[in-house]
């Protein structure tokens, strides 16, 4: 997918931006970076490994919609109630 084709999934919390880093999802939820790995390698989250052919690191990217939908999902109490 091109980048722009990627441009529609932009953000308000994040202004320009198509995809987060782990480390920006985890500081704004307030949890850690091995958290949020956790959450992909479970499929609960979902991610994309953009490693380099033979790089042993990941690079982790989470698009936005991704990071959305994730919220919307695991929002509690009567604001979900609304939503559903």
């Amino acid at each position: 997918m091109s980048a722009e084709q990627l441009h529609f999934f932009t953000s308000l919390d994040f202004p320009g931006r198509t995809t987060l880093k782990v480390k920006e999802v985890a500081e704004r939820l307030g949890v850690t970076c091995q958290h949020i790995l956790d959450l992909i390698e479970e499929n609960e989250f979902p991610g994309l490994d953009l490693k380099g052919k033979g790089s042993v690191a990941r690079l982790i990217r989470i698009p936005i919609e991704c990071y959305r939908d994730f919220v919307l999902r695991r929002l509690t109490g009567p604001y979900r109630a609304s939503l559903l």
